[in-house]
């Protein structure tokens, strides 16, 4: 069984504290409740949190985007530098090949300004050198060509060609 109480509480006292109570009309200024307060705050604060979380997604994807628009420029780059690379190779095989020798020489050493790490470049340039019969800056251009790969036989044959025509010159 429920215990009955002594004395009666009206409903309206249970409900409003003096503090929350609305004054009625003609009691002086209204004043907001503080739950009304309260309920108009969370949209505000919802909206807050939405721009703040929208600012971070938003500086995040920008720098992801920055950093792939540099890394898709670097990749452009070093395609533009290959494609640079190979069209001086190019041109100086077909001056060579027409005996043009100073222009293989302008072209291989262009070539060597694109692809500064490749070994054949040098080669190139060391042939269209031997050519010409400097014979000093060939045998250089040739060694640092082997330094970069030492398994080049081609680079060997035209170093040793150096060599010798270097020495016969010296007799």
């Amino acid at each position: 069984m429920i215990a009955k109480r002594d004395h009666h509480v009206h409903d309206s006292e249970l409900i409003h504290s003096s503090r929350s109570r609305r004054p009625r009309a003609g009691q002086g200024p209204t004043a907001p409740f503080p739950r009304a307060i309260a309920r108009a705050s969370w949209p505000v604060f919802g909206v807050l949190v939405y721009l703040l979380v929208a600012t971070f997604i938003y500086r995040a994807s920008w720098s992801t985007i920055t950093a792939d628009s540099s890394a898709v420029a670097g990749e452009e780059s070093r395609a533009e530098t290959r494609i640079k690379y190979d069209h001086f190779t190019y041109l100086g095989l077909q001056y060579y090949e027409r005996q043009d020798y100073r222009m293989a020489e302008w072209a291989f050493r262009k070539s060597t300004e694109y692809g500064p790490d490749r070994p054949l470049a040098y080669n190139n340039l060391g042939s269209a050198l031997n050519a010409q019969g400097r014979w000093n800056e060939a045998i250089a251009v040739l060694e640092h060509a082997l330094s970069l790969d030492p398994t080049l036989a081609i680079t060997r044959k035209n170093l040793d060609w150096a060599r010798d025509e270097k020495a016969k010159q010296g007799r």
